[in-house]
């Protein structure tokens, strides 16, 4: 377990099984935000994030501030190929860093584990995600209707 921050600030760890009800819920509550609703076919990983995460070669990690998970952001592995996913801040607690920081965490966890790329498919409403990917140096290199797919070699 890494930490951001001590004290009452928040602290930045990887997912533990108490978490998992916090996770599918405040994933849930920012779709909903954007107007998205539950989907099982969509959100079957929040069902167990260890699971399809963790147990399968990637890494979930949470920002939890007075043990209440504010924010979340998921590695998937496919080979030398990391998918970010679930990368959610609550609502109250944007605009404070910590999207930043749990970006850059994810970015760090790749480069150590030796991945070439990162890739990540995010929904065109979700603007500043696009702006933090950006000056990360991901790449915007395909888009559908409703999503950009941007990648960064490593």
């Amino acid at each position: 377990m890494s930490t951001i921050t001590q004290g009452a600030n928040p602290v930045f760890m990887e997912l533990s099984a108490s978490d998992q009800k916090q996770v599918k819920a405040l994933v849930l509550e920012v779709s909903k935000e954007y107007g998205f609703t539950y989907n099982s076919k969509y959100h079957y990983d929040l069902e167990d994030p260890k699971k399809y995460y963790v147990d399968s070669g990637g890494m979930f990690y949470v920002l939890k501030l007075k043990r209440q998970v504010i924010g979340t952001i998921g590695i998937a592995s496919n080979g030398d190929v990391a998918e970010i996913r679930r990368f959610y801040v609550k609502k109250e607690q944007q605009g404070r860093g910590f999207g930043s920081q749990l970006l850059d965490r994810a970015i760090e966890y790749c480069i150590q584990k030796g991945y070439k790329k990162i890739e990540v498919w995010t929904n065109k409403q979700f603007k500043v995600a696009h702006i933090l990917y950006q000056k990360r140096g991901f790449l915007l290199t395909n888009e559908n209707i409703r999503a950009y797919y941007m990648e960064k070699t490593l």
